[in-house]
């Protein structure tokens, strides 16, 4: 006997299940729940995704209003519990003064932790050699520079 709502159900189930199927999230998918949260203005959800040593920092950080477009993320490198992941993105952020355009690409140093890629590091190449997590540079070691002789 045929019941098209049991056999819907079925369906639903078994794509669920073979979605959830291959392997398990990649420092790539880490990079783009980041640009989620970003995009969704939630500081905690952003930190998620951080090492414990840097995400109490972000948690706590008011994030201004960001629409990320043209997002292209690329896995540079990748050992057994390190990776180097890049993303190249346009983004309009919103402060008090009015929105600001800018075209950024950051590298994400990523560590595997308890068996989850978390994001360690962020290396800003439009803000040279400047470690950054969007106003919370407190969190991140600042990049020394030599004096010149």
């Amino acid at each position: 006997m045929f019941r098209p709502g049991l056999t819907l159900v079925v369906t639903l189930a078994l794509g669920m299940f073979l979605s959830g199927c291959g392997g398990e999230v990649g420092p790539e998918d880490t990079v783009r729940r980041y640009f989620d949260a970003l995009s969704a203005r939630d500081s905690a959800r952003a930190a998620r995704v951080f090492i414990p040593e840097v995400s109490e920092g972000i948690s706590r950080a008011a994030l201004p209003e960001i629409s990320i477009e043209n997002l292209k993320i690329e896995k540079i490198s990748e050992t057994e519990d390190t990776s180097e992941v890049t993303a190249e993105y346009d983004a309009e952020i919103t402060r008090g003064e009015g929105p600001t355009r800018t075209h950024d690409k950051v590298t994400f140093i990523m560590t595997k932790t308890d068996g989850e890629w978390l994001i360690s590091a962020l290396l800003s190449w439009g803000n040279v050699l400047q470690r950054d997590m969007l106003e919370v540079e407190e969190a991140v070691t600042e990049v020394a520079v030599p004096e010149e002789r």
